[in-house]
Parts: structure tokens; sequence; C-alpha cells
């Protein structure tokens, strides 16, 4: 995926990258790991990206990670219609102490906020 796009990377950019995503995946391993809660469009399931064999390890690498106890993955279907992620992503950041915190690609309004997550009860 890193080099997809219009993005025009050296290897070192792309081995910095790949580092950086293999850390971020381990916090989920370990004696006390993070807890991830993904929602996919379903569209992102469908666009191949890197050939057909390149989502077929991305989907069976999924199905592996949603079979961890501190993993959950939601899809929201087709038939869901519109939502609040369809402007950008975003992602709601939960520690120990104190209120989530919500990180947007694009402002979200607080009520796109409330209906994502009473949409999220509606998710597969």
């Amino acid at each position: 995926m890193t080099e997809a796009g219009a993005l025009t990377l050296t290897d070192v950019e792309i081995d910095h990258r790949l580092d950086l995503r293999l850390k971020r995946k381990a916090v989920l391993d370990g004696d006390d790991p993070l807890e991830l809660w993904a929602i996919l469009d379903e569209a992102s399931l469908h666009r191949v990206i890197g050939g057909h064999e390149t989502m077929r390890f991305q989907l069976l690498h999924l199905t592996e990670a949603a079979r961890r106890p501190n993993v959950t993955i939601q899809v929201i279907p087709y038939a869901a219609g519109p939502h609040g992620s369809m402007n950008g992503t975003f992602g709601i950041f939960g520690f120990h102490e104190g209120e989530p915190t919500c990180r947007s690609s694009r402002p979200l309004r607080e009520a796109s906020t409330r209906r994502a997550r009473a949409r999220s009860g509606r998710l597969t």
C-alpha cells in the first residue's frame, strides 16, 4: 500500500514506513496488548490494490487479526448508505484516564461522531 497512489517514495522512505507499521502492529501483541477496534467500509474490501494475490493475503490477515480477543473488525455494508466517515478517516483513541480523543483527516461535527457511534451497533 505504501507504493500505491500518487506517492513517489524512495526505498528508504518505504522501509521507514514499513518499520513504523511493524512497530504499530507489535503493540497488539505481548502480555498487555492494546485493544483495536477497526471499522472498514465494505468498498475497501473490494478495491483491488496490489493485485488479487495481495488482496487475498490482506483479507486473510484481517481474518486472522479478528480472531484475537483484543481486536474487533467491523464492516459498514453498502446497504448502510451514507455514514459519518465518508468525508475522510478518523480515529477515536481511548486511554485509561479521561475522555476518548478523536483525530480526523477532516473536521468532524459532534453530531456526526454521535451518529457514527450509534450506527456502530448496526455494523457486521
